[in-house]
């Protein structure tokens, strides 16, 4: 993670903003652990600026932009990775905040946070619909995220990214920063990319039990080269949370992982075998 050169390629998403807090006071001086829920400019949410957190710039206004970099399509079973993309001449630091929604407004599939991105779920008393920055970043002119959401283990219809970002001037007060927002879109796309192309699925998941699952959960899958599988299990924060790795031969495969330390609610899956991998989401209930 760094600052990206004008050569910056396309294969990304979205996210946002320094943290508000809640006194303008201050703010800025401790907001940059990462933004608050529900400030990326998506229908119903507001942005930093117009909570009154960063103030004295109109949203979308001045010399800067964020842009959401990433696949126009999504694949049940594969996790779509996405870049957030935020410049400005003479920014000083830069943090964002992004979120996904289906046609009716409602979150959809799950945020896996990938390690060393410096990203996180949007802290305290909010929900984990929202990824933010771990940290603002204090670099100059530009900067960029990377990050990854897995679809639900259904189709979700299209889906819309919204992220802001604050290109700020590193003043560390509320004052003289720049919000920029955006969205992005993507279309559901089929069930594999294999199934798509009409090529052999490198994995295929054959069932999920039970679901919602108590002590356990089982998968049933068929891979086409012998080696290692991994399963993990990340909760709504993007932890990691459980995970196995079993050396296996091709063909019809059976594993079980536990469930029975997990709180109730949903989590997001990633069996990988032979480079390959299959995502989604199940449920653990008690």
């Amino acid at each position: 993670m760094g600052r990206v050169n004008s050569r910056l390629w396309a294969s990304g998403a979205p996210f946002f903003l320094l943290v508000c807090a809640s006194t303008l006071v201050g703010a800025s001086l401790f907001n940059s652990a990462g933004a608050p829920s529900r400030r990326t400019g998506a229908p119903g949410d507001l942005t930093c600026a117009d909570s009154g957190c960063h103030v004295g710039n109109a949203v979308n206004t001045g010399s800067g932009s964020v842009s959401i970099l990433g696949a126009g399509e999504y694949v049940v079973g594969m996790p779509l990775d996405l870049i957030v993309h935020a410049q400005r001449e003479g920014a000083g630091a830069f943090g964002f905040s992004i979120t996904v929604r289906d046609a009716s407004n409602n979150m959809v599939g799950a945020w896996e946070i990938v390690s060393g991105s410096g990203t996180q779920i949007s802290p305290g008393e909010f929900d984990p619909t929202h990824v933010t920055h771990d940290q603002a970043a204090p670099v100059s002119d530009e900067f960029q995220w990377n990050l990854r959401w897995i679809p639900h283990a259904s189709d979700a219809g299209p889906v819309t990214f919204y992220a802001a970002a604050n290109t700020a001037n590193g003043t560390g007060t509320q004052f003289g920063d720049f919000i920029y927002t955006t969205s992005h879109s993507a279309t559901f796309a089929g069930t594999t990319d294999s199934e798509t192309l009409g090529l052999p699925a490198r994995i295929r998941i054959d069932s999920i039990f039970p679901n919602p699952a108590r002590e356990s959960v089982t998968f049933d899958f068929d891979i086409v080269q012998s080696g290692i599988v991994q399963l993990h299990l990340f909760d709504m924060d993007g932890r990691l949370v459980s995970t196995l790795s079993r050396t296996l031969a091709a063909g019809k495969n059976r594993v079980s992982i536990a469930t029975q330390n997990l709180a109730s609610g949903v989590y997001a899956y990633r069996l990988i075998s032979s480079g390959h991998s299959e995502s989604g989401t199940l449920s653990v209930s008690r």
